[in-house]
C-alpha cells in the first residue's frame, strides 16, 4: 500500500500526527452519507489535506490524502515529476483528461496523479467507501 511520509490510508489520527507533525489547523466537514452520516475529520498542512473518517470503534483513521504541493510525495512521486518519474514507480496507466489512475480492482484503495503540461500538479490517494 503506498504511504506518505510512511502514512497509509486506515491509520489513526494519533498515528497520523505521530508521523507527519502538528497541522495548521483541523476542522470537521459536512456529514459522509459514505460513513452513516459521521463527520469527517480534515488535517490541513502545507501542501496537503489529510481527511480520517470515525470507524465502527468511534476511532479516526485516515480514508483520504490530497497533496497540492511540496515537500509530501506518495511512495517518492511528489508535485512536479513528470509522467516518466510516476510510471516508473507505480508501472504504465492511461491517461485520461490529464488524469493517470491506479485504481487496481480488488484494492480497497486508489490513487490518482492529475497532470499539467506533463508534470504532476495533484495527487489524490483514497479509500473506496461507497
Amino acid at each position: 500500500m503506498p504511504t506518505v511520509e510512511g502514512l497509509a490510508l486506515g491509520e489513526t489520527l494519533n498515528a497520523t500526527k505521530k508521523k507527519l507533525g502538528k497541522p495548521l489547523r483541523q476542522n470537521y466537514s459536512t456529514p459522509n452519507v459514505c460513513n452513516n452520516e459521521s463527520l469527517d475529520l480534515q488535517l490541513h498542512y502545507k501542501g496537503m489535506v489529510v481527511t480520517l473518517i470515525e470507524s465502527a470503534r468511534h476511532q479516526y483513521i485516515v480514508s483520504d490524502v490530497v497533496i497540492t504541493g511540496k515537500p509530501w510525495k506518495l511512495n517518492g512521486v511528489g508535485i512536479g515529476d513528470n509522467s516518466t518519474t510516476v510510471e516508473r514507480k507505480f508501472g504504465r496507466t492511461k491517461t485520461n483528461n490529464g488524469v493517470m489512475p491506479y485504481n487496481k480492482r480488488g484494492e480497497p484503495y486508489g490513487f490518482d496523479f492529475i497532470m499539467h503540461k506533463d508534470k504532476v500538479s495533484k495527487i489524490s490517494y483514497n479509500s473506496y467507501l461507497c
